[in-house]
């Protein structure tokens, strides 16, 4: 209840521009960062049978970001894939800094995908995409606000996926 109760309360802040957003930035180490991030989620008993793993090109990549928000975001990545896929679903993290100043964060999973209109109306405020036969779950507020989130740290947010094959979640985030 006090997660969505959150939601909406950043959904109302994030309605009413990003200087609403209570943003306290401060510099980042992105692979430490998400490292933590991973093992709290594979602490989560709802990830218990799901495999989480993460490499990394970099060793340490520096941002400027607001670190509560930040992991609010990706961790609700994460945890999406966990929530609408079976149990064993693999959950992998990439980084890489690209040649032009970014980090590219990848979460991508070899679950149940998502067909296209799923895909195309993901980070609509309210949608709530359920595969077939799946549960609907939460308000449809999640990933609208993570795509929020990223785009007040600088980056972007983009998603691909293929029904039975999996997803992947693209995020971009500026470096130092």
């Amino acid at each position: 209840m006090e997660e969505l109760i959150s939601d909406i309360n950043l959904s109302f802040q994030i309605n009413h521009g990003h200087a609403s957003l209570p943003m306290q930035t401060g510099t980042v180490d992105l692979i430490g960062f998400v490292q933590r991030l991973i093992a709290d989620v594979a602490n989560d008993p709802r990830a218990a049978a799901y495999p989480l793993s993460m490499d990394s090109e970099e060793q340490r990549l520096e941002l400027l970001a607001d670190e509560k928000l930040l992991y609010r975001a990706l961790q609700n990545v994460l945890l999406n894939a966990v929530i609408h896929n079976p149990e064993g679903t693999n959950i992998h993290v990439t980084i890489r800094k690209d040649g032009h100043g970014f980090a590219e964060i990848t979460v991508s999973d070899d679950g149940q995908g998502m067909d296209e209109h799923m895909l195309n109306h993901l980070f609509h405020k309210y949608y709530r995409g359920a595969a077939a036969g799946s549960p609907m779950r939460g308000l449809g507020l999640g990933l609208s606000i993570v795509k929020s989130l990223i785009l007040a740290h600088g980056g972007t947010l983009t998603a691909e996926s293929e029904v039975s094959k999996g997803s992947s979640f693209h995020i971009r985030l500026p470096v130092l």
